[in-house]
């Protein structure tokens, strides 16, 4: 999305990239139903989603489609609860005030009853203290009872009472002990009934009287809370079902998206890059020819022949490129998937490379095929040519595999690091047998040091060489025989590998150099 924003100076990229920055920037793309804001849904201003056509054009036009659903439903949404502030905040002020008048209402019938209760609680407590008094009065007035009674079955008179007054005390006893016991029971009747009607009172304060008052101080909070959050909920769901239509239709529209489809479109909409009619032959002057004329040169061959022979030749050499590269390619990718992460660039560089010169043999393959084409249609015959060339090409193709499989097989037996120290001794005799004959006679100068071996004279390794161990080193015969002196010292790994350099070396004579095996 953040590319196709950037876009934005079509002019800059020429009459060619215009018609593709058109067909980037959506002016092709018709989206009907914009995002309006009539109509509130459920009552809370929430804008109506309009629904949506998306034509089945490109994937721009379905990417711009969702876009378009998406801002109409955050605006619904940034609408709905602009409206769900405002909502609540005349709510909370009406609810705010209400509560401050029930509050005092509530207050002022909440004292009043707990004041009934305090009052049931005291009168209880009154009752109660009367009636421990009364039974305290009793137990002492039964004990003291007791006691006359107690000396009168004993006759035990004392020095202070007689007889007679120990029985008019126990008269007194007795009468005082009856009235006692009368008032003791209605106290305790009037304790019993007192509890009781307090605790139906207390009861009744917590069943009915409590929550009457807090029934008051709510008020109608909480139906007002219900409508409010059921409003919210059917909203919200209302929303997400628009919102769901709408992108149901953008979910059918993205499932046909194609590229084919985006691309005829795309071509139908701009010639430019849509396919030319095939160029005719526009003949000059008076001249009436439409086909190829053969004409015989010196040597007897015509050109067309020649012409043959040379996009024969041409075609088969495409293919073998084309052909080669392909191998190449398949074990440069072997290859980068174990290289080093360092050395990934570069490897990347060079299959690009490769790719390009594979893309560049595929057109000149094709207009080679052209050509024999219509030299084939006129009389010649180019499958000959063209079976001899692909023949060879084919036989080269073979030679390389083979090659290159032997190339594989011999880096077993090719030398190491370590086994081209002993280079060093023959090529610095070679250096200066070099400088002898060119001081001598500049007829007899020797030929410069090949490139592999350069480097080894001074006693060091050469590069080239050590990268690529089997490679076959040519010299001369003075080399040859400096190795053979060489390699006669050395083990049997590297005698054989000098015997083998010494039978691939080119002899040395004072008329020229010759060939080795």
């Amino acid at each position: 999305m953040g590319s196709l924003e950037q876009v934005d100076h079509p002019g800059a990229m020429g009459e060619l990239g215009q018609p593709l920055w058109r067909w980037m920037a959506g002016d092709r793309v018709r989206v009907q139903g914009q995002c309006g804001g009539e109509g509130l849904l459920c009552s809370v201003g929430v804008a109506t989603l309009p629904p949506v056509s998306v034509p089945c054009r490109s994937a721009f036009a379905v990417w711009k489609g969702a876009i378009d659903s998406t801002v109409c439903a955050g605006q619904a949404r940034v609408a709905a609860s602009e409206n769900y502030r405002s909502l609540s905040l005349e709510v909370a002020k009406t609810t705010r005030l209400s509560k401050e008048h029930l509050l005092k209402k509530s207050t002022e019938q909440l004292q009043r009853v707990q004041a009934e209760l305090l009052e049931t609680v005291k009168e209880v407590g009154k009752v109660k203290k009367h009636y421990m008094h009364l039974q305290r009065v009793s137990e002492v007035a039964k004990e003291k009872a007791a006691d006359v009674e107690a000396r009168l079955q004993k006759s035990d008179h004392g020095i202070f009472h007689t007889k007679a007054s120990l029985q008019k005390l126990s008269t007194k006893f007795s009468v005082q002990l009856a009235e006692y016991s009368q008032q003791l029971a209605v106290a305790q009747n009037e304790y019993l009934l007192t509890l009781g009607a307090a605790n139906a009172h207390l009861g009744h304060y917590y069943h009915t009287e409590l929550p009457a008052v807090m029934k008051t101080l709510d008020g109608d909070l909480y139906e007002r809370l219900r409508d409010h959050l059921t409003l919210v909920s059917q909203t919200e769901l209302e929303a997400c079902h628009v919102t769901q239509e709408r992108f149901r239709g953008i979910l059918e529209a993205s499932t046909q998206v194609c590229r084919e489809q985006s691309l005829l479109l795309f071509l139908q909409d701009n010639a430019a890059f849509a396919p030319t009619p095939e160029q005719q032959f526009q003949p000059s002057g008076t001249d009436q020819a439409r086909l190829l004329e053969a004409r015989s040169g010196s040597a007897g061959e015509s050109g067309l022949e020649k012409e043959v022979r040379r996009w024969a030749t041409r075609a088969a050499r495409d293919y073998k490129i084309k052909t080669h590269g392909k191998q190449v390619l398949q074990r440069m990718e072997a290859r980068r998937q174990q290289a080093p992460e360092a050395e990934t660039p570069s490897m990347e560089r060079r299959m690009e490379e490769v790719s390009e010169n594979i893309r560049k043999a595929e057109v000149s393959r094709v207009k080679a095929d052209a050509r024999l084409a219509l030299l084939r249609q006129a009389g010649l015959d180019v499958d000959t040519w063209l079976a001899g060339a692909m023949g060879q090409v084919l036989e080269e193709l073979e030679q390389e595999r083979r090659l290159s499989e032997a190339r594989k097989s011999d880096k077993e037996s090719t030398p190491t690091a370590e086994e081209f120290d002993w280079l060093a001794p023959s090529l610095t005799i070679m250096t200066t047998m070099r400088e002898l004959f060119e001081s001598r006679s500049p007829a007899l100068a020797l030929p410069n040091l090949p490139s592999t071996l350069q480097g080894c004279s001074s006693g060091t390794r050469p590069a080239s060489l050590m990268s690529c161990p089997s490679t076959r080193v040519r010299s001369w015969r003075s080399l040859r025989t400096a190795m053979w002196k060489n390699g006669s010292r050395l083990g049997t790994r590297r005698g054989r590998w000098a015997m083998s350099l010494k039978s691939t070396c080119c002899s040395w004579t004072p008329w020229g150099v010759s060939a080795g095996r």
